[in-house]
């Protein structure tokens, strides 16, 4: 679902998440430009976990800050669907950059791993 460069502001993103809980397997969620702010995160983040289809979130250009960024990080370690982020044109410490980071390769090793075939070929075997 793109939402970019909507203004949603802290009443409009509200019904934007409740209808997204009708929507059981969404995969991708792109808010870019959206004017979300460290509280409007708090309140996606409670939505993101309750969708564990979802692998793809693109936050880039909100002013949130690192409090915003750290609410995310405990979201993802709780929510291993999660793999990719993109934070395009956000300012985060570095180390906290780097925890989030080293979560979504942890998530994206854990989904790898949960979706292996069923059946695989032996070799040598006919």
């Amino acid at each position: 679902v793109d939402l970019s460069k909507m203004y949603l502001g802290p009443l409009g993103i509200l019904p934007v998440l409740a209808v997204l809980h009708l929507l059981p397997d969404l995969r991708r969620l792109d808010l870019s430009y959206c004017q979300l702010t460290s509280a409007h995160i708090s309140i996606v983040a409670r939505c993101i976990h309750k969708h564990p289809s979802l692998t793809h979130l693109n936050l880039s250009h909100n002013p949130f800050s690192s409090l915003g960024a750290q609410i995310l990080y405990e979201t993802f370690c709780a929510t291993p669907s999660i793999t990719h982020l993109t934070l395009n044109g956000i300012e985060l410490l570095p180390t906290l950059r780097e925890k989030i980071e080293k979560i979504l390769a942890v998530n994206a090793g854990h989904r790898k791993r949960q979706f292996k075939p069923l059946l695989r070929e032996e070799a040598g075997t006919e």
